[in-house]
């Protein structure tokens, strides 16, 4: 059993508690109240202990691409973005999502619902502690791409 307390507690089913603490036994949370119910164990003072993010529409295998393409039209942007993806690596797909993942819980964000281009995203996921949801993202210009983008993902893990 762990106790962590802060300044405040922002429980998912009730009021912001002042000088709150989250009792956490074998990696999920048994009980959240003040820390003069709980005890202080672990303390974080100026902070808030909260529940972590959600981020539901994530593209961890593009996490290095920001600011990549500001300004231009979505269409040129696009186009870009397709012909980049395609010629990078498996090992380096993966590597990139590892960082996107490694960014979401460094954000507090601990869920995602992932639209990804190699299934790279889940094998990051697994490997960071992220939790999540990955799709394989069917995307091209014609039907041709379709079978493509279903064919077993090529990081799947047995």
């Amino acid at each position: 059993m762990t106790v962590y307390s802060a300044d405040w507690v922002l429980p998912i089913d009730g009021e912001p508690l002042a000088d709150g603490a989250v009792v956490v036994e074998d990696g999920r949370i048994a009980a959240v109240g003040t820390a003069d119910e709980l005890g202080e164990g672990e303390r974080f003072d100026g902070a808030a202990i909260l529940p972590g993010f959600v981020n539901a529409h994530s593209h961890l295998e593009y996490a290095v691409y920001a600011g990549f393409g500001d300004g231009r039209p979505f269409d040129e942007w696009l186009a870009v973005h397709i012909q980049r993806k395609s010629q990078i690596g498996l090992e380096e797909m993966t590597a990139i999502a590892r960082l996107g993942a490694t960014e979401c819980l460094r954000s507090g964000i601990t869920t995602v619902g992932d639209a990804s281009f190699s299934g790279a995203a889940a094998t990051a996921c697994d490997d960071v502690g992220l939790r999540g949801i990955v799709y394989i993202e069917v995307f091209g210009a014609g039907t041709a791409q379709i079978a493509v983008s279903l064919s077993p993902c090529p990081c799947a893990r047995t």
